[in-house]
């Protein structure tokens, strides 16, 4: 039987150094064993990149995204509870769905699932957790505490592998498949214009999560000056430590609701960014081989701009120092307090934290049509 040539195949194994670490260097031998195995089986190379800290890892990650994942290009994420607390290894997780998703090769998104995560669910509010349950995974909990020398666990390397090998000519195949049988008209003017019209009908209601956001900010920082104004006027008079103790839980209890609700709403714009991301990395892409065509695409350009203008402010009003005096200093600074305290500050931290992923999607929008245009 023919095999198609696997030239150019690559595997970004993305995951948290103190995991590895803690595993005395299991993950770090695993992608080793791997990238071995799959030499093996195919006879073709297969290049796995393992340090996201390496200049290696950052032009090549580039290279291929930018490409379009045209070479078979694997992001092979190493699923712990900590790897959903790694600000890079989101921001790579979720850049990488999108642009697989765009190009219907979403199989290349293979997630190991090497320690038990918890909530571990598609409807988890957590986009990346909802994101990875909803992705099939290469199920490694159990064998990660076999011996690595081991028959059972060679045997499961080699199952990994060969699903590697296997989804690898597939996504060959349909890529070949795609390039002989492209329809011109479909993928030209017309896919744009389907694009267009798919995108458009999603804009208003993500435009108002954007604009949304700002509101809410506005409504936490005067509730905020008001309901820590007497907690101020009791420390400025030496009040007794209870009195400014019952004060300021007073505060925090009125502030929570803000918060969970900035929260909620932050993740309704990530998810809504993370919905439209694949259409706009698929119409950025077909701009830049039809480059006429980009009038067609200037009611996006115009609503991404409007976005942006509420995006980037905020960056001067992210969370200062320690003793800036700021809401996020004082709640921070509050966490010892009690339970309602800590509270609130996980949420506020964690609602900047999935603005801030929204944002970077939105940036990135920016920039591909930018250059694309």
């Amino acid at each position: 039987m023919w095999a198609m040539s696997l030239e150019a195949v690559a595997g970004f194994w993305s995951y948290s150094h103190d995991d590895n670490r803690l595993d005395d260097g299991a993950i770090l031998e695993l992608a080793r064993l791997v990238e071995e195995e799959y030499n093996l089986l195919s006879g073709e190379p297969l290049e796995m990149f393992v340090d996201q800290n390496s200049t290696a890892w950052g032009d090549k990650w580039r290279e291929r995204i930018d490409a379009a994942l045209s070479q078979t290009t694997f992001f092979i994420p190493i699923i712990t509870p900590r790897y959903f607390t790694r600000t890079e290894c989101r921001r790579e997780l979720l850049e990488f769905a999108g642009k697989a998703k765009s190009l219907g090769v979403d199989e290349l998104l293979l997630p190991i699932l090497y320690v038990e995560v918890q909530d571990f669910d598609t409807e988890n509010p957590d986009d990346a957790i909802a994101l990875i349950a909803n992705t099939q995974c290469e199920e490694w909990r159990n064998t990660r505490l076999l011996e690595p020398r081991s028959r059972e666990y060679r045997a499961a390397v080699n199952v990994l592998a060969r699903r590697l090998l296997g989804i690898a000519r597939e996504v060959a195949q349909k890529q070949l498949d795609r390039e002989v049988n492209v329809d011109l008209n479909k993928n030209g003017i017309n896919g744009i214009v389907d694009i267009v019209e798919e995108i458009s009908g999603l804009l208003p209601e993500w435009l108002d999560a954007v604009q949304g956001d700002k509101v809410n900010l506005a409504q936490m920082d005067a509730t905020w000056h008001e309901v820590f104004g007497p907690v101020v006027q009791l420390q400025r008079s030496h009040a007794p430590a209870s009195a400014v103790l019952a004060a300021q839980i007073r505060a925090a209890k009125e502030m929570l609701p803000l918060v969970e609700r900035k929260q909620k709403d932050a993740r309704v714009y990530l998810a809504q960014s993370i919905q439209l991301d694949p259409l706009i990395s698929a119409l950025g892409r077909l701009v830049s081989e039809h480059p006429d065509s980009f009038a067609l695409v200037m009611p996006i350009r115009e609503a991404i701009d409007e976005a942006l203008s509420a995006i980037r402010p905020k960056k001067e009003n992210r969370p200062r120092r320690p003793g800036a005096h700021s809401m996020w200093d004082h709640v921070e600074e509050m966490q010892h307090l009690g339970r309602i305290f800590r509270k609130c500050y996980n949420v506020i931290k964690d609602a900047h934290r999935i603005v801030k992923e929204g944002n970077d999607i939105v940036e990135r929008w920016d920039t591909e049509l930018r250059r694309r245009s």
